[in-house]
């Protein structure tokens, strides 16, 4: 049998000294038995420590660019996979300088790939599917008289220079494409982006945080780190991506007495209202800077509380003032057992002191317990 060879336009990048080739491959290219190997690190107990250096294949991953992959293929040939995949031999490779191109056959193979093993199986998976996309083009980096010592160490500052989207950009984008489903052309949405795109809720959350963050009469104003912006170590308390998450999970939930105010900025009011009054109750000019109120457990706290709060507004203080809101904890706090009313006051807030201590499940059963007492107290109006 003949020794297989590839010929392939490149370009050559040298980069000091070394040597790279920018070049694209099939994915049947890769679907060839023998072409490439992934130095998996095995994490068994008796496995030698100084062999392999790569992470365990994510099936999850591969699977989910596969789908995608199948599904933008059938949609008008709408797959788009631009980012290159890393390949590395500790042998030479040769190029034509007249041609532009390289030359090897698979002596030279296994090709090791530094970094995309799961771009890698998720086009053969989706290969496998439909036999079309065996002629797909890859964008491929191949570097060579690369040691495996070498290869090794790139793998290593690839995947420690390189940072994953901030979840808080990602809600963004999400949220634009999410106002701009009905007007513009949009390009093929993957069927697993497709549940979050058509939802309103991260662009219901995204502006929440956004009036919290801006609006001259919120407490928030200016203690949100937004999406993309350095943190200020004075100033912001909490981040977007926290924030959002913490809305989307206790504010745009089922039975949240917001979701029924149709008007965004009546909603929005409201919600500023309460927490103003939450600042005023909870905390004092002097523990104003230093207080977990404005941080991620009594974020969540509060945020879990606003719906009895808000409940007991709609039917005793309709008119859902600051002072409205401050009357409820007010009359709350009279009927509290002592050890939910410790939470009432200020000191108890302060960062370091016991709220510091708490995680999301004390607060949530605190808040449990907290709007028990506000529904007691509603039942006792009504009487």
């Amino acid at each position: 049998m003949p020794v297989r060879e590839f010929r392939k336009p490149a370009v050559l990048i040298q980069q000091g000294r070394k040597k790279l080739f920018t070049t694209s491959l099939t994915v049947e290219d890769f679907m060839i038995t023998g072409f490439y190997t992934i130095d998996k690190l095995d994490a068994h107990e008796d496995a030698q420590v100084d062999k392999g250096f790569q992470r365990i294949l994510q099936e999850d991953r591969a699977k989910r660019l596969a789908k995608y992959m199948v599904e933008s293929w059938k949609e008008n040939r709408e797959a788009f996979l631009p980012s290159s995949i890393f390949m590395a031999t500790d042998k030479d490779i040769e190029f034509d300088s007249n041609r532009n191109e390289i030359h090897f056959d698979m002596s030279i193979c296994p090709f090791s790939v530094v970094d995309g093993q799961h771009r890698i199986e998720g086009l053969k998976q989706a290969a496998l599917i439909d036999e079309s996309l065996k002629d797909f083009p890859v964008p491929v980096n191949i570097a060579v008289n690369l040691t495996p010592v070498e290869q090794m160490l790139h793998f290593y500052v690839v995947n420690t220079t390189q940072r994953p989207v901030d979840p808080a950009v990602g809600n963004r984008i999400l949220a634009r494409l999410h106002h701009m489903r009905e007007t513009e052309d949009l390009p093929y949405i993957p069927s697993w982006m497709k549940r979050r795109v058509g939802s309103d809720a991260d662009a219901e959350a995204i502006s929440i945080v956004t009036r919290l963050n801006s609006d001259d009469s919120s407490p928030w104003r200016g203690k949100i780190q937004l999406a993309n912006q350095p943190k200020d170590k004075k100033s912001h308390t909490i981040t977007e991506k926290f924030l959002v998450s913490v809305i989307k999970s206790n504010i745009l939930s089922s039975g949240h007495p917001l979701r029924a105010f149709r008007s965004e900025e009546r909603r929005n009011r409201i919600f500023i209202s309460y927490w103003n009054a939450v600042v005023n109750k909870f905390t004092t000019e002097s523990t104003r800077n230093n207080t977990v109120v404005f941080k991620s457990v009594g974020a969540w706290f509060f945020a879990r509380l606003s719906s009895v709060m808000i409940s007991h507004a709609a039917r005793f203080k309709p008119a859902y003032k600051v002072t409205d809101f401050e009357e409820i904890f007010d009359s709350v706090k009279e009927i509290l057992p002592s050890d939910l009313s410790k939470l009432t006051f200020p000191d108890w807030w302060k960062s370091g002191g016991e709220a510091s201590g708490w995680n999301r499940s004390a607060a949530d059963r605190a808040a449990i317990e907290f709007s028990q007492y506000v529904n007691d107290l509603a039942e006792g109006e009504e009487l």
